[in-house]
């Protein structure tokens, strides 16, 4: 058993504890208790007491200078500042930042000596919830994860996961996954940390899945949306994707929307044309800064033309075949 699951199990044994260490039962993993009470309370007692002295430090190690909390006794509520502490440990290191009501905790050396697979991580505590976010070597955020801040084990429960990978390139690639609205979203970002495309899914647990034969759960692709960029980082073109369940496996299927954005330097907003599955509904020009024609083409060859000053609308003509009008 390691050590993850047996501070969870002394929670779960043991719920008055020191507020201190309310933050543990939902950072650390999901407990398999012992066998053996006494093995249990014995071993537990001991860990407890050793991540404890590591992670707080009383008030009498903590040099003055390191320590402080305003004294806020003659203010109102509005204007009281909110209170830090910084525990520092023997090496003079940050082992705990509290500011108000959260808490900072760097995990490096601790998540070593416990479990080197969490790696540096960082983990935040308030009323609401609890965050872990574990870093790579060249501290590049890898996962994060949050749970809901409750006092029983069942209501710790897991809210969202987020996780990056990264190309030797430099681009990278950042999945978030809510499971409580049952919806991922995948964002791939360029070199320059732009998103070059993001994909939105739904997540449904598969219809055969049982208690005693559980399937993963089934992710369907609902949309994308594909954009590009200049060299200066301005956009070019932005596609949208919309899929059904029939649709999302094939080629050439889908709604598709579609903007292709020009600079011409006369205006600082850039023209658009706006595209439907290839069609063109929309075309966006601008005069200057604050003139702007817009042109919109609907099916059987009508159209209306716009012209907007200052974002208002100050004329408009509606044309089809053999018929014009304007107002």
């Amino acid at each position: 058993m390691d050590f993850a699951t047996a501070v969870l199990s002394f929670y779960l044994l043991f719920p008055n504890l020191y507020a201190s260490q309310k933050w543990f039962k939902a950072v650390l993993p999901v407990p398999q208790l012992f066998v053996s009470e006494q093995r249990r309370e014995e071993s537990v007692e001991e860990k407890i007491k050793s991540v404890q002295n590591f992670l707080f430090a009383t008030d009498d190690a903590i040099p003055q200078d390191f320590f402080s909390e305003e004294n806020v006794a003659n203010v109102s509520e509005e204007e009281k500042p909110v209170s830090e502490r910084l525990y520092l440990d023997s090496e003079n290191k940050m082992r705990l930042f509290e500011y108000g009501e959260e808490k900072f905790i760097p995990l490096a050396s601790y998540t070593k000596e416990v479990d080197s697979s969490l790696g540096q991580s960082l983990v935040s505590v308030n009323s609401d919830c609890v965050t872990r976010v574990e870093f790579d070597s060249d501290y590049l955020p890898k996962e994060k994860l949050v749970w809901e801040n409750a006092s029983t084990e069942k209501d710790s429960v897991l809210l969202s996961k987020t996780s990056w990978t990264y190309s030797a390139l430099g681009e990278s690639v950042v999945t978030e996954e809510n499971f409580a609205a049952g919806t991922v979203v995948v964002s791939e970002k360029n070199a320059a940390g732009l998103v070059t495309k993001r994909s939105f899914y739904s997540v449904k647990k598969d219809p055969l899945s049982t208690e005693n034969n559980p399937l993963p759960d089934i992710k369907i692709l609902e949309s994308s949306v594909s954009m590009t960029w200049d060299s200066e980082k301005r956009i070019l073109s932005e596609e949208e994707i919309l899929y059904s369940a029939e649709e999302e496996n094939k080629n050439d299927s889908g709604f598709v929307r579609k903007k292709v954005f020009s600079y011409t330097g006369i205006s600082q907003t850039p023209d658009m044309r706006f595209y439907e599955n290839g069609k063109l509904r929309l075309v966006s020009r601008y005069l200057d800064d604050k003139t702007c024609i817009e042109t919109m083409y609907f099916d059987g060859g009508f159209t209306v033309i716009a012209r907007y000053e200052n974002g208002i609308r100050t004329d408009e003509k509606i044309s089809s075949p053999g018929f014009e009008e304007g107002r």
